[in-house]
């Protein structure tokens, strides 16, 4: 199975949001049963960008910056932007989809991507309206489409219900 990481997803487990346990955990399990990670080089430009507005912010100092930004993509394929790529971000629909965030799409759908984890709702809903399943570990309030429903994970969550949902998202064992 194959998970892509957008730079908003990159972005959270080094830069301590709010969502960063909650990201590292899900990437952590999704990882121990054998998925693998992918993202655009586009994400390193943005990563970077990202990266020298903390520091002219003042939150991290340049060093800091450094040693953080250089694992962010330890354990991720990094996705080349090629024609198809370009053709593919030129054809998906959607009226507020801006550029990157279609090419972001586009590479997903390129390379087969099961789950894109996301951050950013333009690109989350972009993600729902063009079929893709997607997901937001930690979010409070998650977007859900129209027609969906969050089915909450508790201790006492029906035992059935789990095996359905991990069957669903994981396969046959």
């Amino acid at each position: 199975m194959k998970c892509y990481l957008d730079s908003s997803a990159l972005l959270k487990p080094e830069f301590a949001e709010n969502e960063a346990v909650d990201y590292q955990a899900t990437f952590d399990m999704l990882k121990a049963t054998g998925w693998t990670f992918a993202t655009s080089v586009l994400s390193k430009v943005e990563v970077r960008r990202a990266v020298r507005r903390e520091v002219a912010s003042g939150r991290i100092t340049a060093e800091a910056a450094e040693a953080k930004a250089g694992s962010l993509f330890d354990d991720v394929d990094l996705v080349g932007i090629d024609q198809n790529v370009i053709d593919e971000a030129g054809e998906i629909d959607g009226e507020s989809l801006r550029s990157l965030d279609a090419i972001h799409l586009a590479t997903a759908r390129i390379i087969g991507a099961d789950l894109v984890i996301t951050y950013d709702d333009r690109m989350l809903r972009a993600c729902m309206d063009a079929g893709v399943m997607t997901a937001q570990p930690g979010v409070e309030r998650p977007v859900v489409p129209d027609g969906w429903e969050i089915i909450p994970v508790t201790d006492d969550i029906d035992s059935d219900l789990l095996d359905q949902y991990e069957a669903a998202f994981f396969g046959p064992e």
